[in-house]
């Protein structure tokens, strides 16, 4: 069985103390991979290698460093079929999905490649105090990056292409339960010329890594991407050094859906999204809001959608919904489902884990759901589904903004200042209206609230990899 390595100062390695875990394919829950374990002195190599990265590849001009994400991007192309059957093995979303994610990865690599060159620094005119005073930016240093297994590769790779455009190098610890396809791609980022030290992957225990990484003077930064309970601990360890984060957390998107709507196209499009990767992202739309004229014909219409579904392995091209990725997520949503039938929620499709190998959840649908069921509160991570009815806009902006998270929204209707107006209102960093693209290299991608803080994407991201340092010259100097 092949392994999946270490990658410290430019070298493939196993852990030192020979320790290992399965990687488990979630379609059959049998073993595809043997993941090495770092010791702690694999920690203290990564941590001396990325000090001197950073030394290196701070000095590197911004020409050099988006030479390397292009041709980066260039090598993971020529391996995007490779990647996605790997990515599809350990984490068990469609084979489609998969490419989907890796073209979206290579777009990241080359946002962050024209991004590099485009750094605003400025100069400004003191006239009354004869200064000049020039603005700049610099890497902020050597990051701890921390990333989950819903997108194994996008998700990672984006902290990757921040910090090569930054100039900073990083120590990226992916998810145990995804850990081959961003070694995958790591490799396409050696073949490009990658220097040692720049990128370094470490696996192990999440809290081990991130004692050893957090308490070091060598990281600058940490960047995280997972649940909400976890970044609250990493946030509370960064503080103790005044380290900056950013911080990508957990979400529950409300969808505001207007009586003014075509239902049958609107019902197909959320339940395609809903049900993407399983439902296992955090910008999913999970809590559904529905005009009273129509709410019954939505229902049916999405209930329809949702159960004619087919669900089996990712590698099956005929497969729209994978298995989810860990028997915990199937016992989360038993839980959820169980709790609001409980409090007299509505079952209209769906509710129970299917039969045989893997860790598989059927597309479930719940109406007329209490608020007090924790389904309203809690993000449900998988394909549960409640839907709300709402009699006015203020009803349904009121219901939308009931949780502490506040990464992304929708809102559906045929009247485009109606459907500005209900986005303007909603406590969100995204807001997608009359459709279902919420992300894009090109944009910020980030919450509020409960979903964190900080951006990753676009300018926005890419500074926050940088400090501002300003430098103050007599206007007659030179």
């Amino acid at each position: 069985m092949r392994k999946v390595r270490l990658f410290v100062d430019g070298r493939w390695c196993e852990g030192s103390g020979g320790a290992e875990i399965d990687v488990l394919d979630p379609a059959t829950g049998t073993a595809v991979a043997r993941l090495c374990q770092a010791s702690d002195g694999d920690l203290a190599r990564a941590l001396d290698a990325a000090s001197r990265g950073f030394d290196l590849w701070r000095s590197v001009s911004p020409e050099a460093r988006a030479s390397l994400l292009r041709a980066s991007a260039a090598q993971l192309r020529e391996r995007v079929d490779e990647i996605a059957a790997v990515l599809t093995a350990e984490q068990g979303k469609p084979i489609a999905q998969a490419r989907g994610e890796l073209l979206g990865t290579i777009g990241y690599f080359l946002e962050m490649a024209e991004l590099a060159l485009a750094i605003p620094d400025r100069s400004v005119a003191d006239a009354a105090a004869g200064m000049r005073r020039v603005i700049a930016h610099e890497p902020v240093g050597p990051i701890y990056a921390v990333s989950p297994w819903n997108m194994p590769a996008l998700l990672p790779a984006r902290k990757i292409a921040i910090a090569i455009a930054a100039g900073c190098s990083v120590v990226l610890k992916p998810a145990e339960e995804t850990p081959e396809t961003i070694v995958r791609i790591v490799e396409c980022c050696v073949a490009a010329g990658l220097p040692p030290g720049v990128v370094n992957l470490v696996h192990g225990p999440a809290a081990a890594v991130s004692d050893a990484m957090l308490a070091s003077p060598v990281i600058r930064k940490l960047s995280f991407t997972g649940s909400t309970a976890v970044g609250r601990l990493l946030s509370a360890r960064a503080g103790e050094r005044l380290i900056p984060v950013s911080m990508e957390l957990g979400g529950h998107a409300p969808v505001i859906v207007c009586e003014d709507v075509d239902v049958g196209a609107t019902a197909a499009a959320l339940a395609r999204a809903r049900h993407a990767n399983a439902g296992q992202s955090c910008m999913a739309p999970t809590r559904f809001f529905v005009a009273d004229a129509i709410h019954d014909r939505f229902v049916a219409a999405y209930a329809a959608e949702a159960a004619a579904l087919r669900i089996g392995p990712g590698a099956d091209p005929a497969t729209d919904m994978g298995p989810l990725a860990t028997p915990r997520r199937v016992a989360a949503m038993q839980r959820l489902v169980d709790d609001a039938l409980g409090k007299g929620a509505r079952l209209v499709t769906g509710a129970a884990a299917l039969e045989g190998p893997g860790w598989f959840y059927p597309p479930t649908v719940l109406g007329d759901v209490p608020s007090d069921a924790a389904i309203l509160s809690e993000e449900p991570f998988g394909p549960v589904t409640p839907i709300l009815r709402f009699a006015d806009e203020v009803e349904a902006v009121a219901q939308a903004n009931t949780t502490d998270y506040g990464l992304a929204a929708y809102v559906f209707s045929a009247d485009d200042a109606r459907a500005g107006r209900i986005a303007a209102q909603l406590r969100t960093g995204l807001v997608a209206v009359n459709s279902t693209q919420i992300v894009s290299p090109q944009v910020p991608f980030g919450g509020i609230g409960a979903s964190g803080n900080g951006r990753e994407g676009a300018i926005e991201g890419l500074l926050q990899a940088m400090v501002t340092k300003t430098v103050s010259i007599p206007l007659d100097a030179g």
